[in-house]
């Protein structure tokens, strides 16, 4: 029979052990399929082999591990300099955390198959060793005091939720379960906030039942990335709550999931900092999972309706509808523009693509990126009245990487931008066709012709790629800019009729010429334009270069 600890003798890491029930971590090792050893402050086993009882070959690998030179120097530096491990023996993948257990050191050692299949929301092994480490301090911290023992079921009910929530659904899904289980167990009131475009905080989760702070935070201090701070009164008071209450602010952000902030305020129970240390780690471990589950079904959304489907303007169609539904966007819309500045596919919402470079509004978003044989690829979606997040941003971008690689092997788009390079005249057609569209859909339209002389101080064929792309940089996104010849840029302005075209032309040439093409200046202008449900025999384009022709004509004679 074991003799009793003389009493004031400090336990050891074996003692600790000894006493306790282990019970609930073969449970969570089976579930986790990873097996789990202790060692003690010799680096000795004292709790060996909680490990999946359908795993065989997995205990007879660790129990050889342990002895490992590897495994050992590991071992020896998590307890002599409290430095966690990660390293792989052979087919286990194997972690080290420095453990403590009431007032005796150790190790916990946590070892998995890396051929078994992960699947989505497989925890990666050092942060699971980590959360099993965290999770055994607290249990061991007094193996019969019930408090201890009730506190620890509440950590595994709320990673089981966590997990349970990741299964179903995103990121605010995982939040919403969290701020509800924190609140009915503990509670403790939580919000939770995510950074839009603009750094201020917008609240999409909150507790029901709850008294809620402010939905929208203007200019919140910046935290450090894993924070967990106690707000001054004043601070308390800038989130919406009485400044007598007991407030505490996480940041959550890391580089895979939306910048979320969550607040943790007294209810009707006190705010435990330590706890609440504790329920923060494993959120951010469920919200990692989360987003890059959440982020892999997105893609594949978007992704799915262009394959398989030959029609262009129908695949584009159906993948930009799944684009909307994904970001809760009311529309969304694609463009492609040719390095001549011809505008070669547009598809989806209007309003979205007429609203393409107006970045500064909160309810626009837009990405661009280069697309086949130097076009340029634009995708926009518009959402009026909400903030977007730097999580929705990030998907887009993730989505117009999808377009452009799926533009990039569509043989129809290949040909279009190669025909733009070379059939240049083409596009005088492009621009009377979209007049004459414009003005029977009862809106007035301008056309400016730009024209270089044939031979100049500059080449202006060499030029024309960057010039016609410096134009569209001025322009709106419903607007059209293209080459109509080797010296000639034809604009067509929406919008603006007969009073304004020559004004507004020649402040946007104006524009132009002062940068880098301010060699060009020998440029002649010439405009046209037609009220809204006009009809006309001649070419709009043809009347426009006419008139720049004229222009050229006497500015070339006056210098001569």
């Amino acid at each position: 029979m074991t003799s009793p600890r003389p009493h004031g003798v400090p336990a050891s890491a074996r003692d600790v052990i000894r006493r306790s029930s282990w019970a609930w971590l073969s449970a969570l090792t089976r579930e986790a399929r990873v097996g789990v050893d202790l060692l003690d402050e010799s680096a000795q086993v004292c709790l060996l082999q909680s490990t999946p009882a359908d795993q065989p070959a997995l205990s007879r690998r660790s129990a050889a591990l342990l002895s490992h030179a590897k495994v050992q120097r590991a071992a020896r530096a998590a307890l002599d300099r409290g430095l966690s491990g990660h390293l792989t023996v052979d087919d286990l993948d194997v972690a080290l955390v420095p453990i403590t257990l009431q007032h005796a050191t150790g190790v916990l050692v946590a070892t998995r198959d890396r051929r078994e299949p992960a699947s989505e929301t497989t925890m990666e092994i050092s942060r699971l060793a980590a959360s099993l480490a965290r999770a055994i301090e607290a249990h061991t911290l007094d193996a019969t005091d019930q408090a201890s023992v009730e506190a620890f079921d509440t950590v595994s009910s709320l990673n089981r939720r966590l997990h349970d929530a990741v299964e179903r659904g995103g990121e605010a899904d995982v939040v919403t379960a969290f701020a509800e289980a924190v609140f009915a167990w503990d509670g403790i009131e939580v919000s939770g906030y995510v950074t839009d475009i603009d750094g201020d905080l917008s609240m999409v989760v909150s507790a029901p039942g709850t008294r809620r702070g402010r939905r929208n935070v203007k200019h919140a201090r910046t935290l450090s990335p894993g924070a967990l701070e106690r707000l001054s009164p004043e601070e308390i008071e800038f989130f919406g709550f009485e400044r007598t209450r007991t407030v505490l602010v996480a940041d959550l952000r890391s580089t895979s999931l939306e910048p979320w902030t969550l607040v943790f305020a007294d209810g009707f129970g006190a705010v435990d900092e330590g706890r609440v240390r504790l329920y923060a780690d494993l959120l951010r471990d469920a919200l990692s999972r989360a987003a890059a589950v959440a982020e892999t079904r997105f893609v594949w959304s978007v992704l799915q309706p262009l394959l398989g489907n030959a029609n262009v303007d129908v695949a584009l169609s159906a993948s930009l509808t799944e684009l909307s539904r994904a970001l809760t966007a009311q529309g969304a819309a694609l463009t492609v523009t040719a390095s001549t500045g011809v505008r070669l596919l547009s598809v989806g919402d209007d309003e979205s693509q007429s609203s393409v470079r107006q970045f500064g509004k909160v309810n626009r978003l837009a990405a661009t990126t280069p697309g086949p044989d130097g076009a340029s690829v634009e995708v926009s979606i518009r959402r009026p009245g909400h903030h977007f997040t730097r999580r929705e941003q990030h998907l887009l971008e993730r989505a117009l990487v999808v377009f452009a690689t799926w533009l990039n092997r569509n043989p129809a788009t290949r040909l279009a931008a190669e025909a733009s390079k070379t059939a240049l005249p083409e596009f005088a057609q492009v621009l009377d066709r979209a007049a004459a569209q414009a003005v029977s859909d009862g809106t007035d339209v301008g056309l400016v012709v730009i024209a270089a002389p044939d031979q100049g101080p500059h080449a202006a064929a060499d030029l024309m790629p960057a010039w016609v792309a410096e134009f569209r940089r001025q322009l709106r996104g419903a607007d059209l800019a293209g080459a109509l010849s080797d010296h000639e840029v034809g604009l067509l302005l929406l919008g603006v009729g007969a009073a304004d075209v020559a004004r507004v032309g020649a402040r946007i040439y104006q524009q132009t010429v002062k940068g880098q093409f301010a060699g060009l200046t020998r440029m002649s202008l010439g405009f046209a334009s037609r009220t809204a449900g006009s009809a006309a025999d001649v070419s709009l384009v043809t009347e426009a270069r006419t008139d720049a022709a004229r222009h050229l004509k006497h500015a070339t004679e006056g210098r001569g």
